[in-house]
């Protein structure tokens, strides 16, 4: 109560008069939950009253339980803006007259669940499911782009259809479907909640990138009350800024003041899980908060068209909002006009000066004086522009000799100049890659993303000198290319927030491989049944594996750095020792049977098998060998030490 009262007196303070405040009613999509978190952030930071808004917040859930629908509250004027997605697009095609506003999250929550024992790993995997569909939900519709992507037939899959109400969760927790499209944030809760261990397919990861929740509101809002709605989207950007940045607050104040119909038995800890989800959703602070791109909508759009969801044309001016660009056009159309007037005005002019006989030499002393100038101008840019085409020229050829494919990056307008190596690395031309970070993200594996916006979110900040990341990133024909990426700010403004940086990325894919080659050699070595060591070509051990220090005695740290003479029993003849190392130095392999002792002074026979190891020039570097205990075998029992090596 205190706290409402703080807010209270707070906005009575830095709000407009409430007669003078613009009223607007914001319709969410759901229960309060965190999805929700940046509005009411909003709300209670004062944000809206600050900007003269006065703010409704309406949950979809009646105390009834009635779900509203907030395409439908806003089209029929009950609330002025509501919170959707793909849906905008539906509704406008079936004739309702909405506009997206802004973007809040960039990925779709939407993704395909299964449990982890079903062993899905790519949409493939799914046709040998039985699946959750819904004909009429868009869930589904990113899940049957995804596969059609992949060039899975939907038609040859068994799939379940809803039936009596019951949700897709309750089919799947029932066990009557393996998999099933839905939101992410619910569909994993709700498997921690009953102990299902489930894995996700997310259609992003196939380029299925559809927006996630979405501002919108009405035609006839846009054109009456723009600059409202252009503050009510600077004050909530403001808002989902303060959530993101105060997760456990906001859902800790959520879960106490905010009533919930549909109840959820830990709302707090579901709030404070959601919070990352939500996190990842919004991509903050690598793409500027409400970012819409009219070509996403646009590719949004073909894919609805695709499958039978819309079947109007794509119009980017009637559906986004963005009454600065109107601006601009109008504003550039109005210059284009002035322009032809004053071309038009000129020529009157001069037409007037050249007809007039008494300043006919005037003129034409002064246009030869002109027309020296604009000469001797026009050589200067001439040269100038050839100096610049030489260093460009000098500049590309060098970037195009390395490896690397350079990049640099406009971090405020999210431009990216590419060098030509760049796309090239990823199987691209320069014509098919736009130049925007969108690009980069959209190419980068969704596993990798966290880790990659926190290290450079680590740079920004300053607490690490270079950005400097290896991470997996999508070649054209659909592989995945480890990548070492690095980079630096180059240029920050007067707050200290990075402006410029520039970088080159390098494919290690090969690297990778060869590591992940060297870690199966090192492990199939060490878990080898057979003893084996590593020796330079003087006998010193500098490798040993286990089974070595089982057979023999020694350790690791009383083996290596010593000659193999710790080995010597004394009763192998000489004319066989002189015979090996003949052999391997030769670069002859040796094998045979030679008689050692252990560390607690007991002999034993091994069969060993001595290899030389070269180097690219064909010089002999070290020795590999296999020792094999062959004690049992031999006719005569040992004895240590004691026993005459009459075998020998």
């Amino acid at each position: 109560m205190v706290r409402w009262l703080t807010l209270a007196i707070g906005l009575c303070i830095c709000a407009a008069p409430a007669w003078a405040a613009d009223k607007l009613v914001l319709q969410l999509r759901w229960d309060n939950q965190f999805q929700f978190a940046g509005y009411y952030a909003a709300l209670w930071q004062g944000y809206y009253a600050e900007v003269g808004l006065d703010v409704e917040i309406r949950s979809a859930i009646t105390p009834e339980r009635k779900v509203l629908n907030s395409i439908t509250e806003v089209s029929e004027g009950r609330a002025d803006i509501g919170i959707s997605a793909a849906d905008i697009l539906v509704a406008r095609s079936q004739g309702a007259p909405l506009m997206v506003l802004a973007s809040i999250f960039q990925r779709s929550p939407v993704g395909i669940i299964s449990r982890r024992d079903a062993g899905v790993t790519s949409p493939a995997d799914l046709s040998r499911l039985k699946v959750f569909y819904e004909p009429n939900g868009l869930a589904g519709v990113e899940m049957r782009a995804m596969l059609s992507a992949e060039g899975v037939d939907f038609d040859a899959m068994e799939t379940v259809q809803a039936s009596g109400g019951s949700g897709p969760y309750g089919f799947f927790a029932r066990g009557e479907v393996d998999a099933y499209p839905g939101y992410v944030w619910t569909a994993l809760w709700s498997a921690k909640e009953h102990g299902i261990d489930v894995s996700v397919l997310s259609p992003s990861t196939y380029g299925i990138d559809f927006y996630g929740d979405s501002l919108f509101t009405r035609e006839d809002l846009a054109r009456t009350k723009p600059d409202a709605l252009k503050r009510f989207i600077a004050a909530t950007r403001k808002g989902w800024i303060y959530a993101l940045e105060n997760p456990d607050e906001m859902s800790k104040t959520m879960t106490e003041d905010l009533p919930r119909t549909f109840p959820v038995e830990d709302l707090l800890g579901f709030n404070v899980f959601q919070s990352r989800e939500v996190a990842k959703l919004t991509l903050y602070p690598l793409i500027n908060l409400g970012h819409t791109n009219p070509d996403r909508w646009r590719r949004m759009h073909e894919t609805l068209k695709d499958f039978g969801m819309v079947s109007d044309e794509f119009d980017e001016r009637a559906l986004i909002f963005d009454p600065e660009k109107r601006k601009q056009e109008r504003a550039a159309q109005l210059q284009k006009w002035l322009t032809v007037g004053g071309v038009l005005l000129l020529v009157f002019i001069v037409s007037v000066l050249i007809w007039n006989r008494l300043l006919r030499r005037q003129v034409q002393a002064a246009t030869g004086k002109l027309q020296t100038a604009y000469g001797e101008l026009e050589q200067r840019v001439r040269e100038r522009t050839q100096e610049l085409n030489a260093t460009k020229e000098r500049l590309a050829s060098t970037f195009d000799a390395i490896d690397e494919g350079v990049w640099d990056w406009n971090i405020p307008s999210k431009n990216v100049i590419f060098s030509a190596n760049w796309p090239r690395i990823f199987g691209h031309t320069m014509d098919e890659i736009e130049p925007t970070v969108q690009t980069w993200l959209d190419m980068l594996h969704p596993d990798d993303m966290p880790l990659v916006m926190a290290r450079v979110e680590d740079h920004f900040q300053g607490r690490a000198p270079v950005y400097q990341s290896e991470h997996r990133m999508r070649h054209k024909n659909g592989r995945w290319l480890w990548v070492l990426d690095r980079g630096r700010v180059i240029e920050r403004d007067g707050q200290g927030q990075p402006i410029r940086m520039v970088g080159a990325a390098l494919d290690i894919s090969k690297r990778k491989e060869a590591e992940e080659n060297l870690r199966k050699l090192s492990r199939a070595v060490e878990q080898s049944p057979s003893s084996i060591f590593i020796t330079d070509t003087n006998g010193t051990i500098e490798y040993i594996n286990s089974k070595f220090t089982q057979m023999t005695g020694y350790p690791p740290d009383e083996a290596i750095g010593r000659n193999l003479r710790l080995l010597k029993s004394g009763d192998t003849p000489s004319e066989v020792v002189e015979n090996l190392w003949e052999t391997i130095k030769s670069g002859q392999e040796w094998r045979g049977e030679i008689k050692d002792r252990r560390r607690d002074g007991t002999l034993f026979w091994v069969y060993e098998t001595i290899a030389p190891v070269k180097d690219e020039r064909g010089e002999i570097t070290h020795f590999v060998a296999t020792h094999e205990d062959i004690s049992e075998r031999k006719s005569t029992p040992l004895e240590g030490g004691s026993q005459d090596d009459a075998d020998a």
